[in-house]
């Protein structure tokens, strides 16, 4: 039997999965193209604006207008933080020094322990070879092998498998 009603349902879904996807990728590609600039909206170009450019020529009026005092004031900030850097450089240089005097501890520690690990391991394989050499050898080489009554029992489970599966079958049929 045969539902035919189905069909308009399937194409119907491929059709509305097909425009969502272009709806998705258009509104990704204009995403792209705003944050780029090149998008205009409402007849002009939106597009990011620089604010350095309009505080360069604030400060350019402003600099002509400064007193000798914020210059000065200027100049002792300047100073200080010079100051302030070559301490921050100096403790940066410090704490170099010491973390690279602490990974050399822990390479020589790791070094003594791969030693120690390497002599210890050598010392299991001798300890290994010698009691290898002291278990007696019984002569058998293979694996013992099955025999029929183990073939015979996977058979039997199949077979109950199989005929529980045909009398479900008939069973769920409708007459």
């Amino acid at each position: 039997m045969v539902r035919s009603s189905e069909r308009g349902s399937v194409v119907g879904f491929i059709v509305v999965g097909l425009i969502l996807a272009a709806l998705v990728l258009g509104g990704v590609y204009l995403t792209k193209q705003y944050i780029a600039g090149k998008l205009k909206i409402g007849g002009t170009n939106v597009a990011k604006v620089d604010t350095k450019d309009t505080t360069k020529t604030d400060n350019a009026t402003d600099t002509t207008e400064e007193t000798n005092a914020e210059k000065q004031a200027e100049k002792e900030q300047a100073e200080k933080a010079a100051e302030e850097k070559a301490a921050k450089e100096a403790e940066a240089t410090k704490q170099a020094e010491e973390k690279k005097q602490q990974e050399e501890e822990r390479a020589a520690q790791a070094a003594k322990d791969a030693a120690a690990a390497k002599k210890a391991a050598e010392a299991k394989q001798a300890e290994t070879n010698e009691s290898a050499k002291t278990i007696p050898h019984t002569g058998v080489d293979s694996l013992p092998q099955t025999g029929p009554a183990e073939t015979l029992f996977s058979a039997i489970i199949v077979s109950i498998l199989l005929g529980s599966i045909v009398a479900y079958h008939h069973s769920s049929r409708v007459a």
